[in-house]
């Protein structure tokens, strides 16, 4: 909640400063090397405390393999099926009605 606030602090000081400026406001104006700065450095500093205080449930050796991603799921290969449309005019050289055809292909 305070990072939130500390962030939005920062883009308006540099919104600000744009405005005084005549600059172009955009996106990109917008973003600076501070706040990206203070992004980083917030997370190094989460992210050692929790290693800090919850020492126990995440080992370092463990944290090293664990992949925060999955695996892509291999597809499973259909067995190759006949096209409807070769299963229909099989049925129709055999003089089958139309009803029955549909029945046998569906």
């Amino acid at each position: 909640m305070q990072i939130a606030t500390i962030l939005q602090l920062k883009k308006a000081k540099l919104l600000v400063n744009l405005i005084v400026r005549g600059k172009t406001i955009s996106k990109e104006n917008l973003i600076s090397q501070d706040i990206n700065v203070y992004k980083t450095n917030k997370l190094v500093v989460v992210n050692e405390r929790f290693k800090r205080e919850f020492a126990t449930l995440v080992d370092e050796e463990e944290e090293e393999s664990i992949s925060h991603y999955e695996k892509p799921k291999k597809k499973k290969s259909k067995p190759s099926k006949k096209p409807t449309i070769e299963e229909t005019l099989e049925l129709w050289k055999e003089n089958l009605s139309i009803a029955d055809i549909a029945k046998n292909v569906n």
